[in-house]
């Protein structure tokens, strides 16, 4: 898939990021895919591309290519949110999470979050005390809500990623929340 990017890239160098309209090749929706050299690879968002062929590829929509997780994902309460410690300490509204991973929405201004990367994360709760912190997280995607309009101080943007290395205190308090801060 790399090469297939590189070739894209290659084809257009006065581009710094590519667009495709693309359908997914599950549901069929209409998908857009922006694509973004970052060291080491590409970063992709909106979607999913998936090399069927040496010079081919094929989409999917994040909503389809959800549905194939291993691990159920359960919908969060409202009040609970995501702190990225590394990230300029940007806070998130957690949206689902699993017993090893979880999306979030936050508003992206300048430093929206670029590239796959390794970060610390906190969960908490703004209803009561429940405070999980220094989780090991790694993000999957990163893509525009293009259905939200746009704010004041930036885009909404949905990350999700999976935890790493958690510690077996950090495994029981992770399912504990889920117990308690899902509504499924």
């Amino acid at each position: 898939m790399i090469e297939i990017l590189r070739k894209m890239f290659e084809a257009n160098p006065e581009k710094s990021t590519i667009a495709l309209k693309c359908k997914c090749s599950d549901c069929g929706c209409e998908t857009i895919i922006e694509i973004t050299p970052i060291s080491g690879g590409f970063g992709l968002q909106g979607g999913f591309l998936f090399k069927s062929s040496p010079d081919n590829y094929f989409a999917k929509c994040p909503d389809c290519k959800m549905k194939r997780r291993k691990h159920k994902r359960f919908k969060a309460q409202a009040g609970v949110y995501v702190n990225l410690k590394d990230i300029h300490y940007k806070i998130g509204q957690l949206m689902d999470i699993s017993k090893v991973g979880c999306a979030f929405l936050y508003i992206a201004n300048e430093d929206k979050i670029t590239g796959p990367f390794n970060c610390n994360i906190d969960l908490f709760s703004g209803t009561d005390a429940f405070y999980l912190k220094n989780m090991s997280f790694r993000t999957i995607s990163d893509f525009s809500q293009n259905n939200e309009p746009p704010l004041v101080y930036g885009k909404i943007r949905r990350c999700g990623g999976q935890f790493d290395n958690l510690t077996q205190t950090q495994k029981i308090q992770l399912d504990y929340f889920i117990k308690s801060h899902t509504t499924n």
